[in-house]
C-alpha cells in the first residue's frame, strides 16, 4: 500500500515535466535577483559621501549665511574685481572681510 502511494507522488513529479523546469528557473532568478541586491547596499554602505548640502552630503549642515548688507559690498567688490580695479589679494583680504560674522 505505501509503495504503491510512493509510486504515484513520482509519476505525478514526472508528469509536471516543464513546469518543475520553469520554477528552478525562476527559483535561480529569485537567489540572482537577491545577490545582486546585496552587492548593491553594501557598496553603497562602503561608498564615502562628500561634504555639504546635497543629496550626497546630506548630513553635511549648509553653510551659514552672509551678514546683514553684505550683498551689495560683495556686489560692489566683484563689480571693481571684474573691472580691474582690486587686485587678486586685495580682493580676498575685502571678500573675508566682508563675509566675516
Amino acid at each position: 500500500m505505501f509503495m504503491l502511494r510512493y509510486l504515484d507522488g513520482i509519476r505525478e513529479v514526472r508528469n509536471l515535466g516543464w513546469i518543475m523546469y520553469v520554477r528552478f528557473g525562476l527559483e535561480v532568478l529569485f537567489v540572482l535577483a537577491l545577490i545582486a541586491l546585496a552587492v548593491v547596499l553594501i557598496v553603497r554602505a562602503l561608498r564615502p559621501r562628500k561634504p555639504g548640502p546635497g543629496p550626497q552630503g546630506a548630513g553635511a549642515p549648509p553653510p551659514p549665511p552672509p551678514p546683514p548688507g553684505a550683498e551689495s559690498a560683495l556686489r560692489i567688490l566683484n563689480e571693481r574685481y571684474a573691472k580691474g580695479e582690486v587686485d587678486d589679494e586685495t580682493y580676498r583680504k575685502m571678500k573675508d572681510r566682508i563675509l566675516a560674522p
